[in-house]
């Protein structure tokens, strides 16, 4: 996508129709400007940007090469702060989306491969009204663009983990209602979503930390306020995904602990039946015994007995076990 250019002048912003070109001359008025890009960066663009940030194009281009954690950097009077968008919108979508932000005092420059967080009213296809209120923030100074669209990258992050809380939820009511069966496809996406959500957050978290500790040119002090209470956001957020680690694990183990239960009671009840009919084993082991000397076998009652006497011995501790609670049922 072509690069998208904003002005601001007299504390107005306003789209830039010429792009970079007109981008050039609003710097040369002593206006600021914000250039937005989606995607590759063509050559020429790269060289242009590179001249608006007083950087040597091949090093503005190597900033650009995919790879390396959350970073806030100084080159030569130029701020480069590499963030990660958070996970995208798509079930599938396993990749966090990355966004390079370059900053002087008249000239901030967003590069990402994905659509930069917006107001869900925005819908405008090629870009200009979706970015149109966070440009209308370059009238407050650069920094404070930037620190807003790290704010809204933040706000993206909070979202994620809120729907990550909506689905452990319905994982956790699915459980009680399939009596404390968990099911497992369903807890071991929950697990890789939260490693999503993780991946390269303590990396962010300093990065927005190093420009809150103090006032740096380009970065103002009321941007690095803003960037301060980000970092204590990211901080926080990092402590309710290691909170939700924790539920998905007591979810694991919990279902583990189900399981030898359920094992359990069924070699209860086994050890229950074995042990009811052992005696019985035992009685009919007695009487199947070839001896001529035994005389209950010509007892007319003999037989009626040795069944009656069973089946007390059976029911006997039947009962027993039963006023023990080994059936479950007191």
């Amino acid at each position: 996508m072509a690069a998208i250019a904003y002005a601001s002048t007299a504390g107005r912003s306003e789209r830039l129709v010429g792009g970079l070109a007109d981008a050039a001359r609003a710097v040369a008025r002593g206006g600021t400007v914000w250039i937005d890009v989606e995607g590759e960066v063509a050559a020429d663009e790269a060289e242009a940007i590179a001249r608006l940030l007083g950087l040597a194009p091949t090093a503005f281009v190597g900033f650009l090469r995919p790879g390396g954690p959350p970073t806030a950097v100084w080159t030569g009077g130029v701020l480069h702060l590499r963030l990660r968008l958070g996970p995208g919108q798509g079930r599938d979508d396993h990749q966090p989306g990355r966004l390079e932000a370059f900053l002087t005092r008249r000239v901030v420059v967003t590069v990402h491969d994905r659509a930069l967080p917006a107001p869900a009213e925005a819908r405008d296809d090629d870009g200009g009204d979706r970015l149109s209120s966070l440009a209308a923030t370059l009238a407050e100074g650069p920094d404070a663009l930037l620190a807003e669209l790290a704010g809204r990258v933040l706000e993206r992050y909070f979202a994620a983990f809120e729907g990550w809380r909506r689905r452990l939820d319905r994982v956790e009511n699915g459980m009680l209602a399939k009596g404390g069966r968990l099911d497992l496809r369903q807890a071991v996406a929950l697990r890789h979503e939260l490693l999503r959500l993780s991946r390269g957050l303590e990396f962010q978290r300093e990065a927005l930390a190093r420009l809150g500790r103090a006032a740096e040119d380009p970065v103002g002090e009321a941007a690095s306020r803003r960037f301060a209470l980000l970092a204590d956001d990211s901080l926080h957020l990092l402590a309710l995904l290691t909170g939700g680690r924790e539920l998905v694990q007591n979810l694991f183990d919990l279902d583990v602990a189900l399981a030898s239960q359920r094992t359990n009671l069924v070699m209860q009840r086994l050890t229950v039946v074995t042990t009811v009919f052992l005696p019985l084993t035992l009685i009919t082991g007695i009487y199947g015994m070839n001896f001529d000397r035994m005389p209950e076998l010509h007892l007319p009652w003999g037989y009626p007995a040795a069944l009656a006497f069973m089946a007390a011995v059976g029911t006997g501790l039947y009962l027993w076990f039963r006023r023990a609670g080994w059936f479950g049922d007191g």
